[in-house]
């Protein structure tokens, strides 16, 4: 039978990890946002947007998001880090 010999945690690929997770969230928190966005433009389309400052309130909810999006990635980027790297639970079959 083949056995899987543990996977190997280097620095470089642990940078790579979490850098890649993070552009995947800031990706998925940018549908959503767009998914909203369309939501509102379809709940108010006879309506104009509101601007405050100069600066439209999506703006806003854009850079938060985006944010948003960075942080949740690293996070889940750390999170499975642990639990492929660390504790080697990669795998339901022994």
């Amino acid at each position: 039978m083949f056995i899987k010999k543990p996977l190997k945690a280097t620095k470089p690929k642990h940078i790579v990890y979490l850098i890649t997770t993070s552009v995947l969230g800031i990706l998925i928190n940018y549908f959503v946002l767009a998914a909203i966005q369309f939501l509102l433009i379809l709940m108010h389309s006879d309506k104009n947007v509101v601007r405050y400052g100069g600066y439209p309130p999506y703006l806003i909810f854009l850079i938060g998001f985006l944010l948003l999006g960075a942080l949740w990635g690293f996070a889940a980027g750390r999170y499975w880090w642990r639990i492929i790297y660390v504790e080697h639970k990669y795998s339901s079959i022994k």
